[in-house]
């Protein structure tokens, strides 16, 4: 009896599981994945972003296959690109073009926030358009920080070598302490 029971709730669920992926509106890109990918930058328009910055399509492949395993957001569209990534950068994976890829936003929401933690690993090259040269290093500067109760407060900006802002945001954090 119990069975059937489960069984008919287990049957509803596949079914509601594969009409909610068909309905999506992300898709999977047409591109071909190049050999570099533009995470951040003013090419997408982002305000904080001044510098491109690109990373490593071959070193981003296995990092992305474990993240679609570990990690999950309940964003539809974010959660079927953190699925599609190893995919799509898997496939032609020993014959890549030298072009650079574009991400579909999704799969920017997926990768962005990972950004400095692909430059700490070296996959990442940064583009500085004022100097219009590569490198492969920047300059962590935070400045202005201010703590006031349980917030803090500063400005974090990233500079390319020749001292260029590449990177500028103002970031807080709140600690919530239990009283």
């Amino acid at each position: 009896m119990f069975r059937k029971f489960f069984d008919f709730f287990k049957s509803n669920r596949q079914i509601d599981a594969r009409e909610k992926t068909e309905n999506l509106s992300f898709k999977y890109p047409s591109h071909q994945c190049g050999s570099s990918i533009l995470l951040c930058g003013p090419t997408y328009g982002d305000i904080k972003y001044y510098g491109s910055f690109l990373v490593d399509a071959r070193k981003l492949s296995s990092w992305t296959f474990e993240h679609s395993k570990a990690v999950w957001s309940s964003n539809k569209d974010e959660q079927k690109a953190r699925e599609l990534l190893p995919l799509w950068l898997s496939i032609g994976n020993n014959e890549r073009e030298s072009h650079v890829s574009l991400l579909d936003l999704p799969m920017r929401h997926v990768l962005v926030p990972y950004l400095y933690d692909f430059y700490l690993k070296g996959w990442v090259t940064i583009y500085c358009h004022e100097c219009h040269l590569h490198y492969n290093e920047l300059i962590d500067n935070k400045y202005d920080h201010e703590q006031r109760g349980d917030t803090n407060k500063w400005v974090e900006e990233w500079l390319c070598p020749n001292g260029h802002v590449i990177h500028h945001e103002h970031a807080e954090l709140r600690w919530i302490t239990k009283k």
